[in-house]
């Protein structure tokens, strides 16, 4: 990790969870890390709580567009360049059939943009920037096992959620594959898929069922942000264009 101290990461979804852990650990490692969410302050307490640590808050709803723009054009004019994105903000639907009326297109719509429409953006604004400078960089865009099973194994009621995963599966390889007939040597590009992770977002969508995560094995947001911790300690000339992590016992 000592490669990437004062070095700059931008962690998107970074108010809470999986985003807020990565967020702080980013931090703690050296870096200078930009975290980006709607809730802009729920990061700023994060940055209050781990000074000295180098944590920058921006609002950024990354289901728009023009957010997203906005975002990064503070982010050039702040910083001028990126070493890091990590792509992790993402938008569940409630469990339930795709073709059913209680599942409103707002939601639906709400889910493809930001889980496939602002992280493809975010990684084009990003990618400008890494092209600022000629030193090492990364993009990890968070995934899931629900990105890579067959929809015959337990994928039933997930509505489109898992579809936009499936989608940051192959684009994900596919501009791992751009970079590389481009010439990169220096970009590396890696799809992180957990399984369950326990989160406060994940426990509200459990609702009634409040014992869920005490009887199923599950992550934790620090399992995820270790992970990326991992990658990035890898060399340079190593790419994990796929990193798998489940609890013990999961059975998909």
């Amino acid at each position: 990790m000592d490669y990437w101290k004062d070095k700059i990461a931008v962690v998107t979804g970074a108010s809470a969870g999986i985003g807020a852990q990565i967020l702080t650990d980013l931090a703690k490692s050296g870096l200078i890390v930009i975290g980006l969410a709607r809730r802009v302050e729920k990061i700023q307490e994060i940055a209050e709580a781990n000074k000295p640590a180098k944590i920058f808050a921006r609002e950024c709803d990354i289901s728009e567009v023009a957010s997203i723009e906005a975002a990064f054009k503070w982010i050039t004019e702040t910083f001028g360049k990126v070493h890091i994105i990590i792509n992790n903000a993402a938008a569940p639907t409630k469990p339930g059939e795709t073709l059913s009326p209680a599942l409103s297109h707002e939601e639906i719509t709400r889910a493809i943009n930001t889980n496939l429409t602002g992280l493809v953006i975010c990684t084009r604004e990003a990618y400008k920037l890494m092209m600022n400078h000629d030193e090492n960089a990364y993009i990890i865009n968070m995934n899931s096992v629900r990105g890579h099973v067959s929809p015959i194994v337990q994928m039933n009621f997930t509505s489109v959620y898992s579809a936009t995963k499936f989608a940051v599966t192959n684009h994900t390889e596919t501009i791992r594959l751009d970079l590389g007939l481009a010439g990169n040597k220096r970009i590396r590009v890696t799809s992180l898929s957990p399984g369950l992770v326990r989160t406060e977002r994940a426990e509200k969508i459990a609702g009634p069922y409040s014992d869920f995560y005490e009887k199923t094995v599950h992550l934790m947001p620090k399992d995820v942000s270790d992970a990326v911790l991992y990658l990035l300690s890898t060399p340079p000339h190593v790419n994990v264009s796929e990193l798998t992590i489940e609890p013990t016992g999961e059975v998909y």
